[in-house]
């Protein structure tokens, strides 16, 4: 993914394991979607073109507000809506 020319074919292949996440078992679905993060929006950050590294920065601030605080009661109040999930399930 470090090779511009390799970029695309890692953000196929990613962007098809997330589309299938529930094909995996848990464990590798958390790696999946660290993965997603690490390699889909670090190329659209390395990126040229303004539209995709605004859409990628916006991808970084969604998931880290979705990811769990180390202690439940320091949880905001919007996790405790119906329909929130956190980007990593499990435990803490």
């Amino acid at each position: 993914w470090r090779k511009t020319s390799m970029r695309v074919a890692f953000r196929r292949l990613f962007s098809a394991a997330n589309a299938r996440l529930s094909l995996f078992p848990l464990l590798q679905q958390q790696s999946i979607k660290v993965w997603t993060m690490r390699i889909i929006t670090q190329t659209d950050l390395l990126s040229n073109h303004p539209e995709q590294f605004s859409n990628a920065f916006l991808e970084v601030t969604k998931l880290l507000r979705r990811l769990p605080c180390d202690n439940p009661a320091n949880e905001p109040r919007s996790s405790a809506q119906p329909g929130y999930s956190h980007l990593l399930t499990g435990p803490r």
